[in-house]
């Protein structure tokens, strides 16, 4: 029978081998969102490294986390770094300023504004969005809708200036 201390090299074994597996599955996901968010490549890489670093070294005794917690460190992380706004020019040359964004987003109840930045920056479905935040998803989705198209009839009408 292996001692403790030949039981605790084990453990760890299994768990260096199935972080390894975690990162394979998790990190084109994890690399995705953090570009998303940072616009950089390097930002990026900076982001996932920063995500996966916390996740081993918060990791629950032999595991990794579950991809969700992860793409949260790397949504974290991204953010930190410096996230690049969304481009608010439309193909047609309309304009929509941050502060009429923000403007529209700060009309919004809490949840919503939440939602939006979930769907955003993570990338998550409503579906998810709804649990996450526990809401039904239809009234979470119509709310969502109804500030989007906001943004949009603020686009149409081709305002350049801030309001």
């Amino acid at each position: 029978m292996p001692g403790e201390g030949q039981r605790s090299a084990i453990a760890a074994a299994r768990a260096d081998a199935g972080f390894g597996d975690f990162y394979d599955r998790t990190a084109t996901a994890a690399f995705s969102l953090a570009l998303r968010i940072t616009g950089d490549r390097e930002r990026a890489a900076r982001a996932c490294e920063a995500a996966y670093v916390e996740a081993w070294n918060n990791r629950p005794g032999e595991g990794a986390p579950s991809e969700s917690a992860l793409l949260g460190m790397v949504r974290v992380q991204a953010l930190a770094i410096g996230a690049i706004p969304p481009s608010t020019e439309r193909e047609d040359g309309s304009y929509i300023s941050p502060k009429q964004v923000r403007d529209v987003l700060d009309r919004q109840p809490p949840e919503v504004r939440r939602a939006l930045e979930l769907a955003y920056f993570g990338g998550l479905p409503v579906s998810e969005i709804a649990e996450l935040l526990a809401v039904p998803a239809p009234s979470l989705r119509t709310a969502m809708r109804r500030a989007l198209l906001e943004l949009g009839e603020l686009g149409r009408k081709g305002q350049g200036q801030d309001a």
